[in-house]
């Protein structure tokens, strides 16, 4: 089916399997029984300190993200903030500013439930989004940004051993959220200009972000895929959309990335 973008990890499908394929490892997923088994090498299993993109965290988190498919739930590459309730989501890849826009946003008392990923799911008429990674993954030079992060040591995170897994709750008590319905979907994106801008931006184009930050291509299940699809339709069809250009102001002036996006969710809570 493909290769991962972290882990150097084959997928392949096989008779009612998926099999997911590293130099030190092997995983059979059986998605409809609800199991995976691994073969492991004991070399992946030495403790590597500073290595980025452990293999054996991808390994597990994608077994878990597919078998968790078949049973309804999705994952998205998002970071995930809500204020009253109301959920906005920024998805992108990595690199794009999401976790500078989220440690942003937390400080100006916004809702955390994800720097990451989320799971989301159908509830009633909504899609729901649920946070499927609770701690922030933060590189040590945001200190310079965030020069609370250094009052105390961090462990290092699980999926790269070169950044630092941050307990939301240690820095913002009271402000994580386990769940949200996203009522406003934007698609951040780094920019050379000298002010950071809000754009509307058309349904199609957000769903293709949504295909590739939801990974598609790990559900080659036709009905399951199609659910998956079902999923991103509702989340657009609930959500107002917008794109992102992040420039330097938002490093700058980071109260400004609360004046830009606030409006946004307190537009979409009333209209919905």
């Amino acid at each position: 089916l493909g290769q991962s973008e972290h882990g150097n990890i084959d997928v392949w499908m096989g008779d009612n399997q998926m099999m997911l394929q590293h130099p030190e490892a092997g995983v059979s997923i059986d998605p409809h029984a609800g199991s995976a088994a691994a073969s492991i090498t004991p070399a992946l299993l030495t403790a590597r300190d500073g290595q980025r993109r452990d293999p054996l965290f991808y390994l597990i988190t994608f077994s878990l993200v597919i078998l968790l498919r078949y049973r309804g739930w999705f994952a998205l590459h998002t970071a995930a903030l809500a204020q009253g309730g109301h959920g906005l989501l920024l998805v992108a890849q990595s690199d794009s500013g999401k976790s500078t826009a989220t440690m942003n946003l937390v400080r100006q008392g916004w809702d955390y439930l994800s720097d990451d990923t989320v799971l989301l799911r159908t509830e009633s008429e909504h899609a729901r989004a649920y946070s499927f990674r609770r701690n922030f993954c933060v590189d040590p030079d945001a200190t310079a940004l965030f020069p609370e992060l250094a009052r105390r040591e961090w462990p290092a995170s699980l999926s790269d051993a070169t950044k630092w897994q941050v307990e939301v709750d240690a820095l913002f008590p009271g402000q994580y959220a386990p769940t949200a319905v996203p009522r406003v979907l934007v698609l951040p994106e780094i920019t050379p200009a000298p002010k950071s801008r809000i754009e509307p931006v058309d349904a199609k184009t957000v769903l293709g972000h949504l295909i590739e930050q939801g990974a598609l291509f790990l559900t080659p299940d036709p009905t399951v895929a199609e659910q998956q699809l079902n999923v991103f339709r509702r989340l657009i069809q609930q959500s107002q959309t917008y794109r992102l250009h992040a420039a330097r102001d938002l490093l700058d002036e980071p109260r400004r990335t609360h004046a830009l996006l606030a409006p946004l969710v307190r537009n979409a809570s009333a209209t919905a």
